[in-house]
């Protein structure tokens, strides 16, 4: 390299390819420049614009992707392509285009550098040449990298393989209009949540529908005057629900792989729920709930039991409430069917039907039935772990970081797993404009 251009990287072969180092090599170019690479960012399109007085002593080639997406990528600025594409047309220079450039070339005359471009949106780039990211090159090297870039070589033989086509004014319009319409990210909160969402993601665990509802109706008119001891403790205008008293049912429940007899009812399952919730979920105030992914296997495995387990305490609070539903249907007969056909209710007259044994028996187990049906209302549970993706404007909130370190250290994780959680918002802090 040239002395102005090794400046920075002392010579180096396998150097980084950062912004300065390349407007170093533009500004050291002296007879031939080509500039080749998916975008560019303002301080090269400064080093750039400075040189187009240069020319025709110094011969330009300035190669770029103008796809919209390029800039939403972050391989350049949007501001920086509409400066570089007046100062072409002003300067009388072809800004070329290259579809799906994914690779940056600059040479300046002897000198050569090929670099691999660094996408912003995805992580903060190097800044170091101990973290290489180009490769320098001399001699024949540049002039085989000109002749592909701008067809310049001493034979008439065609040699240019890239950039053949100029980037027309209405493309850079279209590509402006839809960044405008649909601007990228700032990368740096971009690359933050990216590494944030890898570690810790928002879930919702919702577990509804377990609980058996227990009710007060109203009785019909025919039910009244009750003699029987057991019956009038649950009647009077309403009856209440024949299971007030269930109380546990007994189980078999998985616990550190084994399974255990357990005394089970919807408390014991709502003090389960909430064991699962503080082993696995974080509460981060003002945000919601979060989990560390590396977590997710066990908390699923954990939440699959849980499930299991309300399955179980369904079926046997069914099975209870089956025998119960019996013995409270054959009280109720019973109990009304003698004063039924003593006393015979109204509707029987009206319809004409005869008031037989059968047809009151008939009559008042279905009458019963729903009775007990309505005085209890046991729906299917409804047991869901709900992901949800960390938004940007989480990231973005200066109070979540320290909302988040609350939320683990009141657990007592470890300092170098809170650290871990936010080691790219130190290593990838903003870029300005004038750096990307």
């Amino acid at each position: 390299m040239t002395e102005q251009a090794q400046g920075d990287d002392g010579g180096r072969t396998f150097t980084v390819a950062s912004d300065e180092i390349i407007a170093s090599l533009v500004q050291s170019a002296r007879r031939n420049l080509v500039v080749a690479a998916p975008a560019l960012g303002e301080t090269v399109v400064d080093a750039l614009i400075s040189r187009l007085s240069d020319r025709p002593q110094l011969s330009i080639s300035v190669i770029i992707d103008s796809d919209p997406e390029v800039y939403r990528l972050g391989y350049g600025s949007d501001k920086a392509l509409k400066r570089l594409h007046e100062a072409c047309l002003a300067n009388d220079l072809a800004l070329r285009k290259q579809l799906g450039l994914r690779v940056g070339v600059i040479v300046a005359d002897d000198d050569c550098m090929i670099f691999a471009p660094t996408p912003l949106l995805i992580e903060a780039g190097s800044q170091s040449p101990e973290k290489p990211n180009a490769l320098v090159l001399r001699g024949s090297a540049a002039s085989q990298i000109t002749a592909a870039t701008s067809g310049e070589r001493e034979d008439e033989t065609p040699t240019q393989e890239v950039g053949l086509m100029p980037v027309r004014q209405q493309e850079i319009a279209r590509t402006l209009a839809s960044l405008a319409d649909n601007p990228p990210q700032p990368f740096d909160i971009a690359r933050a949540l990216r590494v944030f969402s890898s570690k810790v993601q928002y879930v919702e665990f919702e577990a509804v529908g377990y609980k058996l509802d227990r009710k007060v109706v109203p009785l019909p008119d025919e039910l009244t005057d009750v003699s029987d001891t057991g019956l009038r403790d649950q009647i009077t205008s309403r009856i209440r629900s024949p299971l007030k008293d269930l109380g546990k049912v007994g189980i078999q429940v998985e616990r550190d792989g084994k399974m255990h007899d357990i005394q089970v009812d919807s408390r014991w399952l709502d003090v389960e729920r909430k064991r699962i919730e503080d082993e696995f979920l974080y509460t981060i105030t003002g945000f919601g709930k979060v989990i560390l992914q590396t977590k997710r296997p066990d908390f699923e495995a954990a939440v699959e039991i849980f499930s299991d387990t309300i399955k179980k305490y369904i079926e046997a609070v069914r099975s209870e409430i089956g025998q119960t539903r019996e013995d409270f249907v054959e009280s109720v007969v019973s109990e009304y069917a003698p004063r039924w056909k003593v006393r015979v209710p109204k509707f029987y007259t009206d319809f004409q039907i005869a008031p037989t044994d059968e047809n009151i028996a008939e009559d008042l187990t279905r009458l019963a039935q729903d009775l007990f049906d309505k005085s209890i209302d046991f729906r299917e549970p409804n047991i869901r772990i709900v992901p949800k993706n960390i938004a940007p404007e989480s990231v973005r909130d200066a109070d979540f970081k320290k909302k988040v370190e609350a939320a683990f250290r009141k657990r007592r994780a470890p300092e170098a797993l809170i650290k871990s959680l936010f080691e790219d918002f130190e290593a990838a802090p903003g870029v300005s404009e004038g750096k990307r």
